[in-house]
Parts: structure tokens; sequence; C-alpha cells
């Protein structure tokens, strides 16, 4: 007996080997907030419903009404209840029809795995089965097994699935009532599917709770309870919360069924609902989407993502993700070009900048108010969000350098477009997404070092990567979090936060930043139609605003530490640079010790004058007597242009003296700052563009006369700029000083 049993056993073992048991099961992917509630369901790719239910979630309510119904000796047969198979088959045989099969759980998981026809042949290829079932997985294994296939009607499967279309809960949180009532349903799924015949499902549910009571299985209480409670009328929808999110996820993790996110599920939705109601009143002004973005800046996590106002809006394409969408990212660049040129030592907050029309070689930006400021200091430009000066810091720091930063946060249009991209940049002339460009603020609130998004509560953090120092984006914070306009009302909270719209007004931004979260607000339309008010000021900073009252209620006002590395120094207010004896109006400045300029201020120079100022020397024409030395504005070209063009008072060091040699036999000529020699200049055909006419030449000329295609135009200062109207095609300019020095160039206008 023992060696026929050995050999039914290697028997056993050979048409295992041969002939295995398929337990590969296509699971819906579902991916889940912090909390691991559901964000969405996706179906399997054979088209189910039909959710993974893992060990924890199988209650011992669930298993016990389970086990009561289907297979009281579960746990003590291997696979077969054989003397419950002998009573159907004789009864079967006694009644001629097949009214019990007998099946155990294993038989029933064996059958789901393996579907074939119900007939007696088959029933002895589910016992070998059902053997192997329970020599290759534990009794609790071979139960998840059940519960994730038994069918529930139509395309659903697994108690999971049921478990949220039916009550909208985890297996692991359904009551004694719901629990029976999912044992039931799979007997008769298309029968007993809700919104069916939901009495006869209720009768059978309390008929079967009053055996449990019978049998002592559950507490009276419990049983009487559960005996009150109602079926739900029909099955619920799929529920979709974050959509573009989840869908995402699920692209990004295609191997995954159960994908584990750090979304915050109650920030989630209540952002989504100010996003929401933001754009219906938006939409009075033709704007009609939002997208938002928050990371934790402590853990580098996403905690809510909107990527439109409404899903579900197909009018306004709201399917579509603008968090991923590229688009111009206006002035929200700025931050990161000013915060490069602070650690090359080029500027500092207090240095003085000037912003005045400027020709950057065929490139003439203007401002987004169409005025200009004349002197401003690097703080307020950055506030004000002024273009020209950004343009000129740009210049200086190298559009290479800042494509190279950029690189680095992987901004990957700018790594596909980096050889076209030119100081544009600094005005939005480069694509960005919101992703990226919160990616950039996070970086601004983490000191400088930049960590890509942490998705996965699995997810491995990738290596911190060096782009700025701390003390540069200190100093930036400090100027981006005293914005005007940056009050909360009731609410003090201290942020910092930059604005930005797009050429044509298609784009607004707003990212804000603490110590705490990352907030990035795009508004605007899919279609990428513009409106007179989208302006990332008036539309992007409210909602802004709104979602960090809702992020940071009842907490505490924490700010940024200033690194020891920063220390405050005294300059000159007319520069922002060290101080000189003349310099009587002085302001503290914070500065980088052996990195920002140690330049001293120039702007007042001494000059020889005749004892009645009337006339002014240089060294090659000094008199020995009736000359004295005197302070006078020592203006640059360029603000010197701007004052005459607003027809400011200015102190004008004397003429030269007429009888000056030196002045008369110089062969210096008049340089042509603007336009630039052999550019094209792109106009817009409705656009009735002008450009500017500027030039350089010595400090010794008064006057100099412009030509345009050899017609006389104007005489003016050298120091003021003065603009033209081009006209199509090849224009001739030149410029003639005083001596009759001349230059020529030849610029190419074409409307577009």
């Amino acid at each position: 007996m023992f060696f026929f049993i050995i050999s039914l056993f290697f028997i056993f073992l050979f048409i295992d080997f041969i002939h295995p048991l398929d337990t590969k099961i296509e699971y819906s992917t579902i991916v889940m907030a912090k909390d691991s509630s559901i964000l969405e369901t996706y179906l399997s790719k054979d088209s189910k419903w039909r959710m993974k239910t893992e060990l924890y979630e199988i209650s011992p309510t669930l298993k016990k009404t389970l086990i009561f119904k289907e297979d009281k000796y579960f746990y003590s047969h291997i696979g077969v209840n054989f003397l419950a198979i002998s009573k159907a088959f004789f009864y079967n045989i006694w009644t001629w029809k097949r009214n019990s099969g007998a099946s155990t759980i294993s038989m029933q998981v064996v059958r789901m795995l393996e579907r074939r026809k119900r007939t007696y042949f088959n029933k002895l290829i589910e016992i070998f089965k059902a053997f192997q079932l329970e020599y290759h997985y534990s009794k609790e294994e071979i139960l998840q097994f059940y519960f994730n296939l038994i069918p529930y009607g139509g395309n659903v499967e697994g108690v999971k699935s049921a478990a949220w279309l039916f009550f909208q809960k985890t297996p692991a949180q359904l009551s004694l009532s719901q629990a029976i009532t999912l044992t039931l349903v799979p007997n008769r799924p298309n029968t007993w599917a809700l919104g069916r015949k939901n009495e006869k499902l209720l009768e059978a549910k309390n008929n079967w709770l009053k055996k449990m009571g019978n049998k002592n299985e559950f507490p009276t209480k419990e049983i009487n309870t559960a005996l009150t409670e109602k079926i739900p009328e029909k099955r619920q929808k799929p529920i979709a919360i974050a959509p573009q999110f989840c869908r995402r996820m699920k692209n990004l993790f295609p191997e995954q069924n159960l994908i584990y996110t750090h979304l915050d599920r109650q920030k989630q939705e209540k952002i989504q609902q100010l996003t929401s109601n933001f754009t219906e009143r938006t939409k009075l002004y033709n704007i009609h989407q939002a997208a938002v973005l928050v990371v934790n800046n402590q853990t580098q996590t996403v905690e809510a993502y909107i990527g439109s106002a409404d899903f579900d809006n197909k009018k306004d394409e709201g399917e579509n993700d603008a968090i991923k969408a590229i688009r111009s990212p206006g002035s929200t660049l700025k931050p990161l070009i000013y915060a490069l040129a602070m650690e090359k030592g080029i500027i500092t907050p207090k240095t003085i900048l000037a912003d005045v029309p400027t020709d950057f070689g065929g490139y003439v930006p203007d401002n987004f108010t169409q005025k200009f400021s004349g002197e401003v200091t690097a703080e307020e430009a950055l506030k004000r969000s002024l273009n020209i000066p950004a343009v000129k810091i740009l210049q200086l720091v190298s559009q290479d350098f800042l494509i190279q930063k950029l690189n680095l946060l992987i901004f990957k249009q700018v790594k596909k477009d980096e050889k076209k991209l030119g100081l544009s940049m600094a005005l939005g002339g480069a694509g960005a997404t919101l992703e990226e460009l919160v990616n950039l603020y996070q970086m601004l609130a983490n000191k400088g070092k930049f960590t890509p998004f942490v998705y996965l509560k699995n997810e491995k953090k990738s290596k911190k990567i060096n782009i700025l120092k701390e003390e540069s984006t200190y100093m930036i914070g400090e100027i981006l979090s005293n914005m005007q306009k940056n009050e909360f009302l009731k609410n003090p909270l201290k942020i910092a936060w930059k604005t930005g719209t797009s050429l044509g007004r298609r784009d607004a931004w707003c990212i804000a930043y603490n110590p705490q979260y990352t907030v990035g607000v795009w508004v605007g339309n899919f279609s990428g139609e513009g409106a007179n008010n989208l302006v990332g000021a008036e539309v992007a900073t409210p909602l802004m605003k709104d979602i960090f009252k809702t992020l940071t209620y009842n907490q505490n006002n924490t700010w940024f530490d200033a690194p020891n590395s920063v220390k405050i120094r005294t300059v000159c207010s007319e520069t922002g640079l060290l101080p000189q004896i003349f310099c009587d109006k002085k302001i503290m400045d914070t500065y980088i010790p052996n990195i920002s300029s140690i330049k001293k201020c120039e702007h007042l120079k001494e000059i020889w004058v005749s004892d009645d100022e009337k006339t002014s020397f240089c060294n090659a024409c000094l008199p020995l007597k009736n000359a004295k030395k005197k302070l006078y504005p020592n203006y640059s070209s360029e603000i010197l242009s701007f004052l005459l063009e607003q027809n400011n008072k200015i102190i004008e060091i004397p003429a030269h003296n007429i009888n000056c040699t030196h002045f008369k036999n110089s062969n210096e000529k008049p340089v042509i700052l603007s336009p630039s020699p052999h550019k094209e200049y792109l106009i817009e055909k409705e656009n009735e563009a002008e450009l500017i006419l500027a030039c350089r030449v010595s400090p010794l000329i008064r006057k100099v006369d412009w030509y345009i295609n050899g017609k006389f135009y104007q005489s003016v200062s050298p120091q003021k700029q003065i603009y033209f109207k081009p006209e199509m095609g090849i224009t001739k300019i030149a410029c003639a000083d005083e001596n009759g020095k001349t230059t020529e160039i030849a610029i190419k206008v074409t409307k577009i």
C-alpha cells in the first residue's frame, strides 16, 4: 500500500511537471492615493473589472461567510471533499439531474482559472487540478485566488471590484451584510446583479444571515444589525479622481497592477474644486482651462495633480493634460537668470540696471506695459518682471550657461531646441511644461538642489543635483517673497512667487513656494486662443493664493534661514556698487563674499572746466590756469539717451574747447548700436513697429545726423535715441558726426 501511494505521488509530480497549472491572471490597474484609497481603476487587458485583492484585504468576516456557505471543510481537505462528491454523484444519478457538484473552493478556483464545459470527465480534471493547487499554494493563497476570480455579472470579477462598484468600499471595509451579499451574488451573477432583482437578493441575504445566526457564527446583535441593512439600488460608476494623473501613472508603470502613489486625496479633491470654480468665473473672459501641480518640497512627492479644470468637459478639451503640455513660460525663467547672475558676481539685489529701449543685435524686446523705467535695482526689476533688464542679464550670463542649467533640470524642449534658442529665452522664447517649471521652483525652495519628483511610494529618490548655490536661492527667495500685493488678508502667509504671461496672452502662469510646498498654476485655453485678461498676475495668482491658503491652513508660518555665507554691506544707492567719498546716499545690500563685485561706484566723474564752467577740457588742451575740477553725473549712453527722450532735465558737461586739435583730428567714427548691421528684422504685418536709431561716438561730439536710404532724417544729440518706421526690404542707414565722420549699415526688414 505504501509503495502504491508513493507511486501515485510520483505520477502526480510527473503530470504536474508536464501539465502545470496556469495561475496567471490579468488584473485591472488600480491607482491609489497616499492613504491607499482608490483614485481610479482601469479594465484589464481582457476588458474585465478584475481588481487584485491582497491577502490583508480579506477580512475575517468575508472569509468566514464564504467558508460557511461554500466549503465548511476548506481547511481540513486537500482540495477535494470526497464524501461530498460521493453524495452529489448518487443524488444526481437518483434524480437524473445535475443539482449538486460538491465543488470545493479549490475546485471552483480551478474552474475559474481554466474554463471548461461541465462534464464528468472535466470534473475529474478539476479534481486533479485542485490537488495541484493545494500542492503549490497555501490555503490563504487559494482563498485569494477565489476572491480575485469570482464572477459578479457582466464584466465584473473579483470581490474587490464588486465591493468597489457595489458599495464604494474595499473588501476590508465590508460590513457583515455586505460580505454575505457579495458571497451570494456569484451563485446567480446575471440574475442577482445590483439593479435587477434586488428584492430576491435581499431575501436570500437575510435567509443566509439567519442560518449563520442559528449556527452562532456571529453574535446575535451583529446578525440583527445586518438584517436591517439595505442593498444599494444599482451599481456605482467607477470612480475617477485625478484622471490625468492616474492615466499618466498607468502609462509610466504598465506592468504594475497596484500603483501606490503619494497623491493626497483630500488635497486633490479640494484643489480640483477650487480650480473648477475658478474657471467657471473666468469663462466670462473667454478663459476656459487651468491646471495645478502641488509638490511637497521636503519629500519631493506629488500631492495634487490637476491636469485640467474639468476632465469631462469635451467642449474645452478637458481630457488634455496641461501639466505635460509644452507652452511658452513667459517670464517664469527670470528668477533662474537673476540667480545665475548673482553667482557670477554680475549683480546683487541693489545693483542698478538700465530699463530702456535696447536693440540686442536685431532682437528688440519691449516691456509688458510698453513703458520703461530708466534706472531700477535688480530686485525691483525682478519684482516688476521688467523685460529689458532680464535680457541684458541673460546676455551677460550667456544663454549657453542658462541652457546648461535647464538641461540639468530636464527641460526636454529646451534640450531639443538648444541650438536655435537665443536671448528671447528670458521672456518665454523656450518651450516648457508646468511640471518643468515646478521642478525649477522646487529647486529654489531646496536651496539649489534638484531632485525629480517622486510619484510612487516604493520609488527610489534620484540623486540630488546641485544647480545653484544656497546663497543665490536665498536672495532670490527674499526678492520674490516681497512682491507687490503679496498679502493674504487675514492669513499673513509668506511665500515666494513669480508670474508669467506668454506672447499673445495665450498662457498665464504663477509658480510659488515656501519651505513646505511648491505650487504651479497655469491658466489658458487648450486651443491656444489668447484673451485680454489672460495675464499671470491677474488670473493665475488669485488661484495660487487660494490653493496656498488651503494647503497651509493652521500651519506655522516658517521661512528659510539666511545662510551664514550671505553678508550685508553698504552700497551707493545710485549704482548699487561700493561707495566712493562722493556717494552721499547709501543703503544696505546683501552679497556673497568673494563672488559679488567689489567695483567702486562711478555715478559721478571729475571734469576739468573753465572757472565760469562754460567750457570743458581734455588733458590735451588743459590750460595752465583758469581751470578747475568739477563732479558731473556719469550717465551711461543708454540712460542719457532715455532721459533726453523723456525730456528730463540733466546736468550736462560744458561744450568742449573749440580750439582742441586733438578733438578735431580724431579718426573715431560713429558706431551704430541700433539697428544691428546685416540683421533681418521680422515685423508683423498689422504691427506699425518702429526701430531704434542709436549710436556711440566720442564723448566730445555734441551732434549727429541720421540718414535713411540716402535721405536726411534727423539731427540730434548723440545720446538721444530716435525711432523710424522701416519699409519692407533692404534699408540703408547712415550716421555722421559734426566732424564729418560717417558710418553706414544695411538691414533687411521682412513683414510676417
